[in-house]
């Protein structure tokens, strides 16, 4: 398509969206009243210019009234953005820009109110500022000022350059009016950005939603918590405490990195699966060194995988929290550290070696996958592992175990979750066919099967206990102590000794290379790690050395520091 009828289906394209207008008064064509302008036609967009039809607007000319008066007869005039920007292309931008500018100006004039919910608000900022200022003098209305931002960008992924949408918008309209002493206070700029909704009830059924408004007036003699003057049904405007403009960029980057926190428990997860399914399949699959068929992959050998895994991602955080302390104590505060706490770091760190072999795949592959993931990302690989002390660089080890035990909720609800899988998965294949030395003779469980299953059930009902009390929220920690301090060890060491019970009777030929070519266990391999862990972190914790060698400086997880920076 030529230029001449590209520019001739854009003008046709904006004629017909400007059209689409809607008034709440029979008297509008008489007085039409103040038009407010919606930029964009997705779902949020319809459902914010339906609800605008009955909005009210403080009447500037009736100010000094009280209570202040309020219209209601305004035009909402709903546009797509795609439509109004269409011709802004990176072949003809220098063309058609000023055509576009000179569209947005006959759509802005007259408008005392523009909202908008399409995206690219920072690539589209300098045209629209050039059309509000050019608008404001053509308006024989009350002037322009209120520019209300509802995009919803996500920092992490897509839109990364829309974040900062408002911001770069109210930085232009600054630079043109640099000096404000010309203006009086209803002309100057205000610039909102609204967040917290993510749909409008236009129906009425769900009742009003609260929207958090931030930003207002851009001369700082007039700055602080003010909201919009236009008072929309189903809306009611919140003032959080600190409510400029970059406190929302702020906000919504740390609102992301708590979201990008549930990710980084998602891929340790996998990661941790990925080693236990491909251990389980070499020892038992008939084309490594089992004997068991490929139809027994997707669900029996699948369920060694999935238990394997929910037991080392409830125990992860004591693991790393347990490595901190005694690197604390070594590097640290050795010279300060009493004769009991070198005993027992040196004790514990020699223990604590096996559950570093053990790990020590998983965390590599953890590493490796959360660096494909924050590729392109608002946050790079390398500040991913930024130190947060007074030293210059990165350190991948420190602030990847610090991330394991800041991980606790998160990591405790996803380990919560492929323990409800492997409860479902174990009671299908806890079948004679499947569990041939579980049965006697007679039908009936051996001994030692029995106190397995009781174990397992006593540890992944208060496994359960704990995680719904997590899924509450923050607490006293007096209410919150007998459950993290006693509770949640002691269902990791039933839901250990489960498994433990289960399989210790073939633990004499764990290195037997006439049984499965010497390949330990799955039973030995996945409980070795919890029962240190649990073993070195109940000394520490007895002895009171934790305490004792804890830090004054907290590191915080990896993508929240990259937030912050």
């Amino acid at each position: 398509v030529d230029r001449s009828n590209h520019r001739e289906h854009n003008k046709i394209m904006i004629r017909s969206t400007t059209g689409r207008r809607f008034q709440t008064d029979s008297k509008a064509s008489k007085d039409p009243g103040p038009k407010i302008l919606i930029i964009g036609t997705g779902e949020f967009g319809n459902a914010l210019a339906q609800s605008t039809q009955f909005a009210s607007i403080a009447d500037k000319k009736n100010a000094a009234s009280s209570p202040p008066a309020n219209i209601t007869n305004a035009t909402v005039v709903h546009v797509s953005a795609k439509d109004l920007f269409l011709n802004q292309t990176e072949d003809d931008m220098v063309d058609l820009l000023n055509q576009t500018e000179d569209e947005m100006v006959d759509l802005f004039t007259n408008c005392c109110c523009i909202m908008y919910c399409g995206k690219r608000l920072t690539q589209h900022s300098q045209t629209i500022t050039s059309a509000m200022i050019k608008a404001r003098s053509l308006s024989t209305s009350a002037p322009l000022v209120n520019f209300i931002d509802w995009s919803n960008p996500d920092p992490g992924v897509d839109d990364n350059e829309d974040l900062k949408g408002a911001v770069t918008l109210a930085c232009c309209l600054e630079e043109a009016y640099a000096d404000y002493s010309h203006l009086t206070k209803s002309q100057h700029w205000k610039v909102w950005k609204a967040t917290g909704v993510s749909n409008l009830d236009v129906a009425g059924h769900m009742g009003q939603v609260t929207v958090t408004i931030y930003g207002g007036s851009l001369c700082s003699s007039l700055s602080g918590s003010e909201i919009p003057g236009i008072q929309i049904p189903g809306i009611v405007w919140k003032l959080p405490q600190q409510s400029s403009l970059l406190d929302e960029v702020y906000d919504r980057l740390i609102t992301r990195s708590e979201v990008d926190r549930w990710y980084d428990a998602s891929l340790l997860s996998l990661a941790i699966f990925l080693f236990t399914f491909g251990y389980a399949f070499t020892r038992y699959s008939e084309y490594v060194n089992g004997n068991y068929p490929n139809t027994m992959v997707p669900m029996y050998l699948m369920n060694k995988a999935v238990a394997w895994t929910s037991l080392w991602m409830i125990i992860v955080c004591p693991f790393a929290g347990n490595i901190l302390t005694m690197g604390a104590v070594i590097k640290d505060k050795w010279a300060a550290t009493t004769i009991m706490d070198k005993l027992l770091v040196l004790v514990f760190a020699v223990l604590t070696v096996v559950p570093v072999f053990l790990f020590f795949i998983p965390w590599g592959l953890w590493c490796v996958l959360r660096h494909l993931f924050f590729m392109g990302h608002q946050y790079n690989s390398k500040s991913i592992y930024k130190r947060q002390d007074d030293n210059y660089g990165n350190s991948i080890i420190r602030a990847s175990l610090i991330d394991m035990v800041s991980l606790k909720h998160e990591a405790g609800v996803i380990g919560f979750l492929w323990t409800l899988a492997h409860s479902m998965l174990g009671s299908i294949v806890a079948d004679a066919a499947y569990k041939t030395k579980w049965f006697q003779e007679n039908g009936r469980l051996y001994g030692n099967n029995e106190i397995s299953l009781v174990l397992g059930v006593v540890g992944f009902t208060l496994i359960t206990a704990v995680t719904v009390r997590s899924l509450f929220g923050s607490d006293s920690w007096m209410k919150l102590k007998p459950m993290y301090t006693i509770i949640s060890p002691l269902g990791i060491l039933m839901a250990t000794l489960h498994v433990v019970f289960m399989g210790y009777k073939g633990w004499n030929k764990l290195f037997d290379y006439s049984t499965k070519k010497g390949q330990p266990s799955i039973t030995f391999m996945s409980t070795m790690l919890p029962l240190v862990v649990l073993l070195v972190n109940f000394g520490l914790d007895t002895f009171g050395t934790k305490k004792r060698a804890g830090r004054q400086k907290i590191w915080k997880h990896s993508a929240t520091n990259a937030a912050h920076l």
